[in-house]
């Protein structure tokens, strides 16, 4: 694939709506073998932390991506207002 392809099919991709997004990269990642699941994260974990030595931050990983970040916010705040609270342990 040559680097004209490989942009045009990013372009592509980064039109399309949030959700379709993460499904896109959903079954990107499942196509994957293990090995190049961990060969990937190694490469994403250094950049997203800033510094290569800190702990992993999920929000540096979507760092490109605010729309992506809220509309997990908002279906998260969605899901807790449904939900019932769990109970507090008295230890």
């Amino acid at each position: 694939m040559t680097d004209s392809q490989i942009e045009q099919l990013l372009a592509a991709v980064r039109a399309l709506p949030t959700a379709e997004r993460r499904r896109v990269a959903q079954r990107v990642m499942e196509s994957l073998s293990t090995e190049d699941q961990l060969r990937v994260t190694q490469q994403v974990a250094p950049a997203a932390s800033g510094n290569g030595s800190g702990p992993l931050s999920m929000l540096g990983l979507f760092a490109d991506e605010p729309e992506l970040v809220d509309e997990v916010c908002r279906q998260a705040y969605v899901e807790r207002a449904g939900a019932r609270p769990r109970p507090l342990d008295d230890e």
